[in-house]
């Protein structure tokens, strides 16, 4: 079986000898380990390995891609002219300035736990069962009559990318991953309520595996007997999570060149103003240890760095990849990512980091709410619209507070709102907390009188 070396370098030779101008391949090869979860056992593990490549190559202006997973040696000539085939078929694109040059690391960043490479089916099986143990037990003790795990996985990767170009400029590295998912459903006095363990991380960490069993479990139990609460406005303390999820859909995207310059943003033209709180900070951090987003290159296999895109409120920096900086005749931000494997590279965030320097403890910030909701998980956030930055979402574990006293569960409610109006006038605190929700980190944020939508 070829490696992903042997399999770029033979692609790339044989579409420029078949006419390509330039060309770029990029290949994964990954071994997931794949832990199902039901009825609070293991109902099996499996593993998988899989490699998967895309190649893309442009003959003057015309740029052509495709990707596979097959690998034999008797496919990859037809799989290079099917890519020249494609591409002689593309329309020009004006704009195109030719893949990127120049591959270097920054730095090497811990993303890779060479413990997961030793762990055994017995020592995954004996993690999982000890989370669920630790789930239910933190229910029964936090008032529940029983408690259950219903349904989940948990999820062990160990991968590799590799990128080769034209020039024959090569770069790889490896991560590792490893995703907790499962549902925690607590019954008391007839009544149920669930609330979902949920972490990702780089690094094998069982503390952190079981913290997060522990915090689902007594949540469970936190939203029984939830009701929704009438229209109006109320502060809404935002928890780190749903709050990270949020920005991740309503606001990182409006810092991407791209959608910048197809006029999908609303930053246009304001790079050098003041758009939040003075207070807040943004940076894209590509450093922090065992970060889902943690990256020394790109995926064009140029270097990233960390920069404020944000700094005391201020717009200061755009995200580039190489296709929208040579557009402007700028150099790329080391910002170029895809969203699959299959489609180009687009600017986008390595590591967003929100912090604050006025930031107070959690339980300040609930002091403070005179009326409001503690808000710790929605669905429908996925509406909120990044052109505009409106924020749209139904609370579905939410607590109703008082003079700084927490009163009872609430669920049900639309909040609605402006992310920019909320991380600006209507800022009212952030939190020294911070969790990370996949490349996201951020803060729990407290909105002055945001809209609410209940009965």
């Amino acid at each position: 079986m070829f490696t992903l070396k042997e399999i770029g370098e033979k692609i790339i030779r044989k579409v420029i000898e078949l006419g390509a101008s330039e060309a770029e391949f990029y290949g994964v090869k990954t071994k997931v380990i794949e832990t199902e979860i039901a009825s609070n056992t293991v109902n099996r593990i499996i593993e998988k390995e899989y490699t998967i490549f895309n190649v893309r190559c442009a003959i003057g202006k015309r740029v052509g891609s495709y990707t596979s997973e097959d690998i034999r040696v008797e496919s990859l000539d037809d799989i290079a002219k099917k890519l020249i085939s494609i591409t002689r078929n593309s329309p020009e694109d004006k704009d195109w300035h030719g893949f990127a040059r120049g591959y270097k690391r920054s730095r090497f960043v811990r993303i890779f736990d060479e413990n997961i490479s030793k762990l055994s089916y017995e020592d995954i099986i004996a993690t999982v069962k000890n989370a669920i143990d630790t789930s239910v037990d933190s229910a029964i003790r936090s008032g529940a009559d029983k408690a259950s795990v219903t349904r989940g996985f948990l999820n062990i990767s160990n991968g590799e990318i590799y990128l080769i170009n034209h020039s024959f400029e090569e770069i790889s590295d490896k991560a590792t991953n490893v995703t907790l998912y499962y549902d925690v459903k607590s019954v008391k006095d007839s009544e149920e309520a669930t609330f979902t363990a949920y972490i990702t991380s780089r690094k094998f960490d069982r503390e952190s595996i079981f913290k997060e069993a522990m915090n689902a479990g007594m949540l469970s139990v936190k939203f029984i007997g939830a009701k929704s609460l009438s229209s109006g406005k109320y502060d809404l303390l935002i928890m780190p999570k749903i709050m990270g999820v949020i920005l991740s859909i309503a606001l990182a995207p409006a810092f991407s060149a791209l959608n910048i310059q197809q006029n999908r943003s609303p930053l246009k033209n304001k790079l050098g103003e003041t758009i939040f709180s003075e207070d807040l900070n943004i940076y894209d951090d590509p450093y922090i240890e065992w970060g889902e987003g943690s990256r020394g290159f790109d995926d064009e296999g140029i270097p990233t760095s960390k920069k404020p895109v944000v700094e005391k409120g201020v717009f200061s920096n755009i995200l580039y990849d190489n296709y929208t900086a040579r557009k402007e005749g700028r150099e790329s931000t080391g910002n170029g990512f895809k969203r699959n494997i299959s489609s180009p590279p687009q600017p986008s965030f390595t590591n967003f980091y929100l912090v604050s320097s006025n930031a107070v403890k959690l339980d300040n910030l609930i002091k403070d709410i005179k009326q409001g909701i503690i808000v710790y998980n929605t669905i429908g956030y996925w509406m909120s619209n990044p052109v505009n930055g409106g924020v749209q979402a139904t609370v579905t574990h939410g607590v109703y507070v008082e003079n700084g006293e927490e009163k009872y569960p609430v669920k049900g409610m639309v909040i609605g709102g402006n992310i920019y109006k909320w991380l600006k006038e209507k800022l009212k605190g952030v939190s020294k907390e911070i969790e990370s929700v996949e490349d996201i980190y951020s803060p729990a944020i407290l909105v002055e009188k945001a809209d609410v939508a209940g009965k």
